[in-house]
């Protein structure tokens, strides 16, 4: 799907991603705060959507597209956020399913299950203190 990035296009996109990626690692490091922050936070994933988009990988798109949303969201809305996370997570797990190379053997089926029970218990953990 994304195996080469040959186009000049995909190459610079990367390179944006990785540049913006730097760049909120240095406002952090360097205690800023702000609306520069949460743009260039939630900048990398999105570049790194359109790549997929190039390449008609629309649901794994879909999902990138979600985190970069949440890693807005989530400084203004934890909610919100965490929300935008939960359906770019459910993405990516419709994306491992539609492409798992053999059924999962039940056990693996039970290990599903109680990680989704574990990430209830903490969200309505966290819910009850937001």
């Amino acid at each position: 799907m994304l195996s080469s990035l040959r186009s000049p296009i995909d190459r610079l996109l990367v390179v944006l991603s990785l540049i913006t990626a730097a760049a909120w690692f240095a406002l952090v490091v360097s205690h800023r705060d702000g609306g520069a922050l949460v743009v260039v936070k939630a900048l990398p994933i999105p570049l790194l959507a359109a790549i997929a988009a190039r390449h008609r990988a629309h649901l794994l798109a879909s999902a990138l597209l979600l985190h970069g949303i949440g890693d807005a969201l989530i400084e203004f809305s934890f909610r919100g956020g965490m929300v935008a996370f939960l359906a770019g997570h459910v993405l990516y797990l419709v994306l491992f399913l539609r492409h798992r190379s053999a059924p999962a053997p039940a056990s693996a089926w039970l290990r599903v299950a109680l990680l989704g029970a574990l990430g209830i218990f903490v969200l309505a953990t966290l819910a009850r203190g937001l």
